[in-house]
């Protein structure tokens, strides 16, 4: 089976192993990953997320939908995060009864 262009940090082609950038992750140029698009969503679904490069900087990833749907599940909005922080029905704050310090005027 054919398989992606593997390419290192050093941006020079490397076939065998892309192990220094965390895994099994697809490193495709962009005319390659437009040429061979259904590879790459199929290697998406199979082996994790692709990487796009363009001039051997990262510009896009591919995801299959299972893994963006996991990572858009669940959005805490900001109302839901300040409510659902730690209560403080039985907080008392307890103030001096110093009325301050007299003045002559």
């Amino acid at each position: 089976m054919w398989e992606p262009r593997k390419t290192g940090r050093s941006g020079q082609n490397d076939y065998n192993s892309n192990e220094d950038l965390g895994g099994d992750m697809g490193i495709w140029q962009v005319q390659e990953a437009k040429t061979r698009f259904s590879a790459v969503i199929d290697e998406a679904e199979t082996q994790g997320p692709q990487i796009i490069t363009r001039h051997g900087t990262e510009r896009a990833v591919v995801l299959s939908i299972a893994e963006y749907r996991a990572l858009t599940a669940h959005k805490t909005d900001l109302r839901e995060l300040l409510l659902g922080g730690p209560k403080f029905d039985d907080f008392e704050v307890e103030r001096d009864k110093d009325t301050g310090r007299e003045v002559d005027l």
